[in-house]
């Protein structure tokens, strides 16, 4: 019958073979929003696949662009009159303004991985020329600044935005005198 100082030695061995490899993989994977973690671009998905297509059509009208997975239970809350309703739109505002990107939320939930997929397709296509564009992890630090943002600094800001896009006419045109 083996020792007690053997056994231990035993099953912290089997403890490091069992968590090293967890472990050093979690070490070369990069800290992102845990829905825009982008996958392998080899994946064999189809969706993944008709997913990095769009960003391929997309990069060739010179459209940059974000898909947004957002799990469907946020995304509801954020669509009310919620404390947050107004952080997706803000997001999407604030990326279009300063950097030209347009940003499109994708509803998904545990029965629709397709649509996740397509989404994280398209960001792992279009990752790196947004990064040569606008700069790496800068719409990560734009999504922070957004969470960051008052409630009620978003809301003006996106009410400010829509009177700058939508003028009225000062003058009603004049009807031609016969």
């Amino acid at each position: 019958m083996p020792n007690l100082a053997s056994q231990r030695r035993l099953t912290t061995l089997l403890l490091a073979l069992l968590l090293a490899p967890p472990l050093l993989a979690a070490r070369k994977t990069p800290t992102t929003r845990p829905a825009t973690q982008p996958a392998a671009a080899d994946n064999p998905d189809p969706d993944f696949q008709k997913g990095r297509a769009r960003a391929r059509h997309d990069l060739q009208s010179n459209t940059l662009g974000e898909l947004l997975p957002v799990p469907e239970t946020f995304l509801l809350q954020w669509s009310r009159d919620e404390p947050d309703a107004n952080l997706v739109p803000y997001y999407q505002a604030i990326a279009l303004d300063k950097y030209h990107v347009k940003v499109e939320p994708v509803m998904f939930n545990a029965a629709s991985p397709d649509r996740r997929m397509f989404a994280l397709g398209y960001n792992a296509e279009m990752r790196p020329h947004l990064d040569k564009q606008i700069g790496p992890k800068t719409l990560d630090k734009l999504w922070h600044q957004a969470c960051n943002t008052p409630t009620a600094k978003r809301a003006q800001y996106l009410k400010t935005r829509a009177a700058k896009s939508h003028p009225k006419p000062a003058t009603q045109p004049s009807k031609p005198k016969p």
